[in-house]
């Protein structure tokens, strides 16, 4: 339920909030660390996979989340 709804939350220090992945099956979540500049996505996959990319020195989430993009998301889901 968490991870298909629509969560966000943010303070001084951090942001996190669940976003659409455009992939059936796929859920996520985005966190980035304001202070220390880390950011992480991590995708619930399928119901029974979960996949975390973290970076850090970054001004947000979007280089954690071009990497995801570059994944083949579907064919886990559909495993």
């Amino acid at each position: 339920a968490f991870w298909g709804g629509n969560f966000s939350t943010e303070t001084a220090e951090e942001m996190s909030k669940t976003f659409s992945t455009g992939v059936d099956g796929v859920q996520a979540l985005e966190s980035y660390h304001k202070k220390s500049k880390e950011a992480e996505v991590t995708y619930a996959v399928g119901g029974r996979f979960l996949v975390t990319i973290k970076t850090t020195n970054q001004p947000g989430t979007d280089l954690a989340k071009n990497v995801a993009s570059s994944m083949r998301m579907k064919d886990l889901a559909a495993l």
